[in-house]
């Protein structure tokens, strides 16, 4: 069952659940913020390892600034200009992002402490209800994600969602794995399948592009060490769309408007140190590929200590007419499945 954890600034009261299989792997998840804690998986050479970058103490997630191991919503990733049109009417939004919206704003899904519905030894199902106008956005949206580890050592979750207005929803973990416990990632190596991306501005804002990764510094359909991108650290870096970001924090997408039915393979990590890869598989489609580029301005870890893997709607979704809608209309359910597979052989 779940154990106290202490309470969140509105005196509500934080829980963690620990999810275990007969691998010895273990998922620690905690209802604030709908947060993946600990992700423990027996590795080839380092035997059990957690697999995420986490706190210890409920303070430091209160105060954190960087999502570590939240769920983002009711939209993740960036709004331009902090506003977007839906149904011919113009909702505003915090611009809490040079002038743009990150995540929905400063108290987006991952800073709720998340009803705890169901739960089990192998799962758990929490759920948020966020009120019409919550943030800016349209809609009492119900949002719901089951987290349940299986015995081939996947963490699989589902997500839904329903709201009682036309609204916009994009719900993303943004956990931070690192294979080795190392200081940084770069000695990891990275594949991501996806044949285009989405191009952005020097600020960071979608073009509404959606390119090849052919010839670009964004093709990783065959595996290559994340050295090549972060030859040193800090980086001397020279792409003029990595220079601004301060590396990889982009989008990529196998060019399918339609939702795929079943989860498809959308990045392979990868830790010689230790042998042990993840797979992210998931049905939405577009994943965010961030490699902690700024975890190092304020939290205790170093720059490019983690990775984020995000399945996700396109950043600027709302706004981009040639991306994948991620409007939910008004009594329709949203439902999304995204898993995180760990298993001990290298990437292909």
């Amino acid at each position: 069952m779940p154990t106290l954890w202490g309470q969140d600034k509105q005196g509500n009261n934080v829980y963690r659940h620990t999810l275990s299989n007969a691998n010895g792997m273990r998922v620690v998840i905690c209802n604030y913020g709908a947060i993946i804690q600990q992700i423990v998986a027996p590795s080839k050479h380092m035997g059990a390892i957690n697999t995420v970058l986490n706190f210890n103490r409920l303070s430091d997630y209160l105060a954190d600034t960087q999502s570590i191991g939240a769920v983002c919503g009711r939209y993740c990733n960036r709004i331009v200009n902090a506003e977007f049109k839906l149904n011919n009417e113009r909702y505003p939004l915090a611009d809490n992002c040079d002038d743009d919206n990150i995540h929905s704003g400063p108290i987006g899904f991952n800073k709720r402490t998340w009803e705890i519905s169901q739960v089990g030894p192998v799962s758990i199902t929490l759920k948020l209800v966020s009120e019409d106008g919550d943030q800016g956005f349209p809609g009492e949206l119900t949002a719901q994600v089951s987290y349940h580890l299986d015995e081939d050592n996947t963490l699989s979750f589902n997500w839904r969602a329903h709201s009682d207005k036309d609204t916009v929803v994009s719900l993303t973990n943004h956990t931070y794995f690192n294979l080795s416990g190392d200081a940084n990632i770069v000695d990891h190596t990275l594949r991501i399948p996806c044949t285009h991306y989405t191009p952005q501005t020097d600020e960071g804002a979608p073009t509404g592009k959606i390119a090849r990764v052919d010839g670009t510094v964004f093709d990783f359909t065959k595996a290559k060490p994340l050295r090549e991108i972060y030859p040193s650290v800090p980086p001397k870096l020279t792409h003029p769309e990595l220079v601004e970001s301060l590396g990889l924090n982009h989008n990529w997408t196998h060019n399918d408007t339609e939702i795929s039915p079943h989860p498809v393979l959308q990045a392979e990590l990868f830790c010689p140190k230790s042998g042990l890869s993840l797979q992210a598989l998931s049905t939405l489609p577009g994943l965010q590929c961030y490699t902690g580029n700024h975890l190092h301005k304020d939290t205790p870890f170093k720059q490019y200590a983690g990775i984020c893997l995000e399945s996700q709607y396109f950043p600027d979704s709302p706004n981009q007419p040639s991306f994948p809608s991620a409007v939910l209309r008004a009594g329709e359910t949203l439902k999304h499945k995204t898993l995180y597979r760990f298993a001990n052989e290298a990437a292909h």
